[in-house]
């Protein structure tokens, strides 16, 4: 016997529930698309075309920030009051103290 042919629509619909079964089992903030070469072919990596994509997209300095252990995402509430202090006051708007004119 011959093997059943599988249509290519068929192997990227297995694909993609291997992907999303993947997601699914992580904690993903994101997900980010890179080419692995430049001439479109399967199971083909070109590291140096996939860290430049890395490293234009800040994905590295973003591993290393939450491997230092910083906050990369907190409530913008939470960081409001977190860093008020900070903020730089601003002067109050014209006629709005009531003093005259």
């Amino acid at each position: 016997g011959r093997l059943p042919q599988v249509s290519v629509g068929s192997q990227f619909r297995g694909s993609i529930a291997s992907l999303v079964g993947t997601l699914g089992a992580t904690q993903s903030h994101f997900v980010r698309c890179i080419k692995p070469n430049e001439v479109r072919g399967p199971f083909v990596l070109w590291p140096a075309v996939a860290l430049a994509q890395l490293r234009c997209c800040a994905v590295l300095e973003a591993v290393r920030v939450s491997q230092a252990g910083f906050p990369t995402r907190i409530p913008f509430d939470e960081l409001l009051s977190r860093y008020a202090m900070l903020r730089p006051r601003l002067p109050a708007a014209a006629g709005a103290s009531g003093g005259g004119g």
